[in-house]
């Protein structure tokens, strides 16, 4: 264990446990995605059709989002097809964070995992994702989703129940939505500038929004490594021993399967009592501060 200081791979374990937790929620709510389609198109009802938005608007803005994400992908000349797979993980790991604000409350601190940036040798690598991609992704996976980001899916389903319970007109709720988002944009953008050039990012105690972080390279140093050896003739014996499955591999292996099995449980067992969500987030930043708080009320809720 002392060699290898990276085990057991728990980068790997949290993006295998939350895609896998993902795709799991589509498949045991298949049927109602189904009626929702048929609700969409106008061959069919569902008790939610007075929700504060309705099925097609938001069927709508979700197929816009991703046609805006593909054309922007091509504007820029980034590979679409590696942009729209690791925009499809976001959206999972979204959904992952909207069904923890349901079932589980408001969250503290960061839910996601750590580096999104390990969704790349899953999908393909640098082949699929092209250099530019790759270095989006590095880019983004720690400067945009290692923080507060996966919060706002969670916020964004309470504020459209809140809607739906008090009868809000659609137009206020996405009103407030977007005002919310400028105002992100301005307010934020004003505290970061401030903090930046009056007090300075070295005098600042949250100093990683102004650290160095040229340790992104390695990843893409790494995808590229691994995309010359892919290149190389079929009797190189360096491209044969780059195959099979590496221990990272296992990583999203494992993470992946003990999300199945506690989710298959769950759906089995009436009353199951360990909730898939608490492996899948088992890692996250978060669980340093709220594992005292959660073992308390464990032992209180199983005495009483």
């Amino acid at each position: 264990l002392t060699l290898r200081q990276d085990y057991p791979y728990w980068r790997q374990q949290q993006v295998g446990a939350f895609l896998a937790y993902g795709l799991l929620i589509l498949f045991f709510t298949r049927k109602y995605l189904f009626d929702v389609g048929k609700a969409v198109f106008g061959r069919g009802r569902l008790a939610g059709q007075q929700e504060a938005l309705s099925y097609r608007s938001s069927v709508g803005l979700l197929a816009g989002c991703v046609l805006a994400m593909a054309l922007w992908a091509a504007w820029n000349g980034l590979a679409v097809a590696g942009m729209l797979v690791f925009f499809s993980a976001v959206l999972l790991v979204g959904l992952v964070s909207m069904k923890l604000r349901a079932e589980c409350g408001a969250p503290l601190g960061n839910v996601a995992p750590v580096a999104m940036v390990q969704v790349i040798p899953i999908a393909g690598g640098m082949l699929l994702f092209g250099p530019k991609g790759v270095m989006f992704v590095c880019i983004a996976s720690y400067v945009i989703f290692q923080y507060i980001f996966f919060l706002l899916p969670g916020m964004q389903l309470e504020m459209l129940e809140l809607g739906t319970r008090f009868r809000i007109p659609s137009r206020h709720i996405v009103g407030t939505l977007l005002l919310g988002s400028v105002g992100g944009l301005i307010l934020g953008g004003w505290v970061y500038l401030a903090l930046g050039y009056g007090v300075g990012g070295d005098n600042y105690t949250q100093r990683w929004p102004y650290m160095d972080k040229t340790f992104i390279a390695q990843d893409f140093n790494q995808a590229m490594a691994e995309a010359n050896v892919t290149l190389l003739p079929d009797d190189s014996p360096l491209r044969a021993a780059a195959g099979g499955i590496k221990p990272t591999h296992w990583g999203y292996i494992f993470g992946a399967a003990i999300t199945a099995i506690l989710v298959a449980f769950r759906q089995i067992f009436s009353g199951f009592w360990f909730h898939p969500i608490g492996f899948v987030i088992g890692s996250s930043t978060m669980m340093e501060y709220v594992w005292g708080s959660a073992l308390a009320a464990g032992i209180i809720r199983y005495v009483t």
